[in-house]
């Protein structure tokens, strides 16, 4: 399939389900969001053959419907990493972002998370399983939806941490991306997928990591120097 010039409309597939009420009913009045923004996972399957013309093949990604200017983009690769790791770059990340959210509790707004997973056969089937529990993932959406042509499984969401897992407070939301490549091409064939959607949030600073390297809440960034 030739792409660059545009996929026809009945080509592109957005399908929106609700996440579970317990992952999304949170009384958090520092960090105020709107229910229809984090009661619903957003499911596109990806037909562009190179990940350079996502843009132009007509896709667009959840965030932008918001109006929000992205500043950071936090970009983390990973390819068999068990479920586990997954959740302490994942904690790791939150931390970060509650930090840079001292000053200013909208700053959340302006960060997204972009989780490339290298090959759908190759993923870990217990990380998989996490993150349908968080609400990011759904294995029957990609069955019941597949395109034979289908690149890459693109899943958007905005995530609440449980109550359970407050143990420092109110965290702020966290923007998130979750990209399943149906095929495994390498950690270098990871990086064009985020790099082909950053033009279109334009994102100052972008942040490339490996799931399993954030094993703690160390700040990265002072957001007075990015507000």
């Amino acid at each position: 399939m030739d792409v660059g010039t545009g996929l026809k409309a009945q080509q592109i597939r957005r399908i929106s389900i609700p996440r579970p009420l317990e992952l999304w009913d949170v009384n958090d009045a520092k960090f105020p969001v709107e229910k229809d923004e984090v009661s619903q996972l957003k499911y596109t399957p990806v037909l562009s053959v190179k990940p350079v013309n996502f843009n132009k093949d007509g896709y667009a990604l959840r965030v932008l419907g918001y109006g929000r200017e992205i500043k950071i983009m936090i970009i983390a690769t990973m390819y068999n990493e068990s479920a586990d790791f997954l959740w302490t770059s994942l904690n790791g990340i939150h931390d970060n972002i509650k930090n840079l959210c001292t000053k200013d509790r909208d700053f959340w707004q302006r960060i997204i998370v972009c989780v490339v997973s290298d090959g759908r056969a190759k993923a870990n089937k217990g990380t998989l399983q996490r993150l349908t529990e968080l609400g990011l993932y759904s294995d029957t959406l990609i069955e019941e939806n597949y395109v034979e042509d289908v690149t890459m499984h693109l899943f958007e969401a905005t995530y609440q941490k449980h109550d359970a897992d407050r143990k420092s407070g109110p965290y702020p939301p966290m923007q998130i991306m979750f990209c399943l490549k149906e095929h495994n091409a390498g950690k270098l064939n990871s990086h064009p997928f985020h790099l082909s959607e950053a033009p279109s949030l334009s994102p100052g600073n972008r942040w490339l990591c490996s799931i399993c390297a954030i094993r703690m809440a160390c700040p990265w960034l002072d957001s007075s120097s990015l507000m």
